[in-house]
């Protein structure tokens, strides 16, 4: 009988960790991050950089990310998900207008690169699914943020 139960806590216990992102990747996003964000629009080759600075805040399973007063990129706020140690998913929690490409939201998922203390977030797309035209070629467009971890001072 004590087997039993043995056996039964040894897998609610590996259910659980198994259910942490953290304990299945082993990897930890966290910490607040300053760059630009870049984009190639579809068809293009030219990389665009955005004009501002922009701020990411990974804490846990939340995010925030400063957008621009141009929306490029938008911003956006919400939870996160490590999904493997390529893959990082997105939810954005926000209400947005209908003009302008949503891609420019830090939403859905995107691959990740670490690099010392710098963290690049890169998403590509065939299509705009919150516009009103599809690109009949399948060209791409890149979304990039190319980010340095940033140490901040806690206030005493």
């Amino acid at each position: 009988m004590k087997n039993l139960q043995y056996g039964l806590i040894t897998s609610l216990l590996l259910i659980t960790a198994s259910c942490d992102d953290k304990a299945e990747t082993g990897i930890s996003l966290d910490g607040n991050y300053s760059g630009y964000f870049y984009h190639i629009p579809p068809g293009q080759t030219k990389v665009v950089k955005a004009p501002a600075e922009v701020n990411i805040k990974l804490d846990g399973s939340q995010f925030a990310v400063n957008g621009t007063q141009n929306r490029y990129p938008a911003g956006g706020s919400g939870t996160f998900s490590v999904i493997n140690r390529k893959e990082v998913d997105f939810k954005d929690e926000n209400f947005w207008t209908a003009d302008f490409d949503w891609n420019l939201i830090l939403n859905g998922r995107y691959s990740y690169e670490i690099k010392s203390d710098s963290l690049i977030l890169t998403r590509t797309r065939t299509s705009c699914p919150s516009c009103d035209y599809v690109d009949p070629d399948g060209k791409t467009s890149l979304y990039q943020y190319r980010l340095g971890k940033v140490n901040v001072m806690q206030a005493k």
